[in-house]
C-alpha cells in the first residue's frame, strides 16, 4: 500500500512490470529444482556424498540457465523498444534472479529444516520492509524501490549458500554435462508445468504491460498483491508437506495418499472461511489499503477470490498428490492444456477487456487445469 501511494499507480506499473518479467528467468532458472531437488534430498538425506552430488548438480545447472537468462534479458533491452525504455528497471530487477538462484530453499525442504528458510526470508523481508519506509520518497523512487526489492532476494541468497557450506559441511564440486543434462531431463516434465503455472496466475501483470497503459497495470498489481499474499499463508504448510509426503510416497502409496487426504480437507477448510471473508469485504479492505480510486475495482478482487481457491485446490492436486507420488507426467500434460487454454484466452481478451480480460482468463485456466487433472487421474488405472 505505501509503494502504491508513493509511486503512484502509474509508476507502480512500471515497477510491477518489472518484477512480472523476472517472474519468467526466476521459472527458467529454477527448472522445477524446487521439487525434484527437495525429494531427490529427502529419498537421500542419509547419504551426504549423494546430496553433495544432488548440490553440486543443481548449482552448476542454474548458473548456466541464470546466464542464457542474462543474454535473453540483454538482447530484449537491446533491440526491443519497449523494454529498452525502462532497461536499468530490469537490469536493476535481475539481481532478484540471481539471489533466488543462490537461495537453497530446496535444500533446506529436502532436509525438513524449514526454520532456515524461515528465518531468512524474515531477514529479507524485513530488510524489505524497513529499506522501503526509509528510501522511497516520491514517485521516481521505483528504480530504488526495485533495488531494495532485489537486495531482499540477494541478501538471503548469499546466507543461504553460505549457511548449506559452513553447518552442513557440504562441498560443492565439478559434475559431469552427463549429469547436468540428466538433471535438465528430470526436471523437464516439473519445469515445463512450473512455466505454464506461471503463465496461468502471474502473466497478468506482464500482458498488461504489453497491451495496457502503466495505470492500469498498477491498479491490477495492487489487487493480486491482496490475493498473492493470501496465498502466501499457504507457502510454509505446502512447502513442510511436501518432502514430507514424497517420502511416505516413496515407503507406501497408501499412507500418503491418507495424509494428503486428511491434509487436503484442513487447507480447503481454511482457504474456504478466508476466501469467503475476503469475498465480502473486498471494497472495504481495497479503501483501506490504497483509498477510494481503486476500490471502485472490488469486482477485480472478488472473481480472484475464486481464482485463490482453484489454485490451492491444484496445489493439493498437482504437487501435494501427483508430483509427490511420482506422476509428474500426468500433472505436467494437464498443465499444457490449461496453459493453452490460458494464453489464448489472453490473448483474445486482453485487448477488448482489459484487466477484466485477463482474470477471467487467469480463472478459466486454473478451472481447466483442476478437471484437466482429474479426468486424467480417472483414466489412470493406477490412481483411479
Amino acid at each position: 500500500p505505501y509503494l502504491v501511494r508513493t509511486l503512484g499507480v502509474s509508476n507502480f506499473g512500471i515497477y510491477s512490470f518489472s518484477l512480472a518479467f523476472m517472474s519468467y528467468f526466476q521459472v527458467i532458472t529454477n527448472y522445477g529444482f524446487n521439487l525434484t531437488a527437495t525429494r531427490d534430498i529427502s529419498v537421500n538425506r542419509n547419504n551426504k556424498e549423494n546430496i553433495e552430488g544432488i548440490v553440486s548438480t543443481v548449482y552448476l545447472t542454474k548458473l548456466f540457465l541464470t546466464l542464457f537468462c542474462f543474454l535473453i534479458l540483454i538482447l530484449m533491452i537491446t533491440f526491443v523498444p519497449k523494454f529498452n525504455q525502462y532497461s536499468l528497471s530490469y537490469l536493476v530487477s535481475f539481481l532478484l534472479v540471481i539471489g533466488n538462484v543462490l537461495f537453497p530453499g530446496w535444500f533446506f525442504q529436502g532436509i525438513e529444516k524449514m526454520k532456515y528458510i524461515t528465518l531468512l526470508s524474515i531477514t529479507g523481508r524485513i530488510l524489505l520492509t524497513i529499506s522501503v519506509f526509509v528510501f522511497v520518497k516520491q514517485e521516481k523512487d521505483y528504480i530504488i524501490a526495485l533495488l531494495i526489492n532485489s537486495m531482499s532476494y540477494l541478501i538471503p541468497g548469499i546466507l543461504g549458500i553460505t549457511l548449506i557450506k559452513v553447518k552442513y559441511q557440504i562441498k560443492f564440486k565439478l559434475v559431469s554435462f552427463k549429469k547436468i543434462f540428466k538433471a535438465l531431463s528430470d526436471g523437464w516434465y516439473i519445469f515445463i508445468s512450473s512455466l505454464l503455472g506461471n503463465i496461468i496466475s502471474s502473466s497478468g501483470t506482464f500482458v498488461l504491460g504489453l497491451t495496457s497503459s502503466n495505470s492500469v497495470v498498477g491498479i491490477y498489481s495492487s489487487i493480486i498483491k491482496i490475493i498473492k499474499a493470501v496465498i502466501g499463508l499457504f507457502l510454509p504448510i505446502t512447502q513442510s508437506l511436501f518432502p514430507y509426503v514424497s517420502a511416505k510416497f516413496s515407503q507406501n502409496y497408501e499412507v500418503g495418499i491418507s495424509i494428503v487426504k486428511k491434509a487436503g480437507k484442513i487447507i480447503m477448510a481454511i482457504s474456504f472461511f478466508i476466501g469467503t471473508s475476503l469475498f465480502i469485504l473486498a471494497p472495504l479492505i481495497l479503501e483501506i489499503m490504497y483509498g477510494i480510486e481503486i476500490a471502485k475495482y472490488s469486482l477485480v478482487m472478488r472473481i480472484l477470490v475464486i481464482w485463490l481457491l482453484f489454485s490451492v485446490l491444484n496445489n493439493i492436486i498437482g504437487y501435494q498428490y501427483l508430483i509427490a507420488s511420482g506422476q509428474e507426467k500426468l500433472y505436467s500434460r494437464s498443465f499444457i492444456k490449461a496453459g493453452i487454454v490460458t494464453i489464448l484466452l489472453y490473448i483474445i481478451l486482453s485487448i477488448p477487456f482489459s484487466m477484466y480480460g485477463i482474470i477471467i482468463a487467469m480463472l478459466a485456466g486454473e478451472i481447466s487445469l483442476t478437471f484437466l487433472m482429474i479426468i486424467s487421474m480417472h483414466k489412470n488405472v493406477t490412481l483411479k
